[in-house]
C-alpha cells in the first residue's frame, strides 16, 4: 500500500499524541521553540523535511509507485529547572528514549521506520528553561506515483 508523505507525518504524530502529557503543536518544524511563552512540557512537533528513492529502487513503474525514504523529524520540549537542571537534563533523556520507543513499535505493515544515523541531539532554548531535543527517522514506504 502506498503512503503520503503525510500519512506517515501524521502516523508518527499520532502515536507521540497517545503518550501522557504528550501534545503536538500547531506551529511547524521550522518554527517550533522560536517562542517559548507559547509552548509546553512535551510539546512536540513532527516534520518531514525530505524525501529520495530508496537506494536499490530507481526503477519507476507508474502503477507500482516508488519504495522511497522519508526523513523524519521530531522535536520536543522539556523544562529545565534551575534547581534541578541536571535531573530535569536526564529526565529529558529518558523522554527521548521514550519516544523513539513509541515511534519504532509504529506497526510495520506498509511503513518500516529506523532511527537515523545522528539520532538525537539537544539544544538549550529561550532564556535557559528549556531543552529543545531533536530526533531524526528514516521511513521507508511504497509512494504512489499516479492517481
Amino acid at each position: 500500500m502506498s503512503l503520503t508523505v503525510a500519512e506517515v507525518r501524521q502516523r508518527v504524530a499520532a502515536a507521540l499524541g497517545a503518550l501522557p502529557e504528550w501534545t503536538e503543536s500547531r506551529y511547524t518544524l521550522d518554527n517550533f521553540g522560536a517562542d517559548t511563552r507559547s509552548i509546553s512540557q512535551h510539546a512536540f512537533v513532527v516534520g518531514a523535511p525530505s524525501t529520495e528513492l530508496a537506494d536499490a529502487e530507481r526503477r519507476q513503474v507508474l502503477p507500482q509507485g516508488a519504495l522511497v525514504v522519508t526523513r523524519l523529524v521530531v522535536r520536543f520540549l522539556h523544562q529545565v529547572r534551575a534547581d534541578r537542571q541536571v535531573g530535569d537534563a536526564d529526565d529529558g533523556t529518558d523522554a527521548e528514549q521514550l519516544a523513539i520507543q513509541t515511534v519504532l513499535a509504529i506497526p510495520r505493515t506498509d511503513l518500516h521506520i529506523v532511527l537515523d544515523a545522528a539520532m538525537a541531539s539537544r539544544e538549550v532554548a529561550g532564556d535557559g528553561t528549556w531543552m529543545i531535543h531533536t530526533l531524526t527517522f528514516r521511513a521507508i514506504h511504497q509512494f504512489a506515483l499516479q492517481a
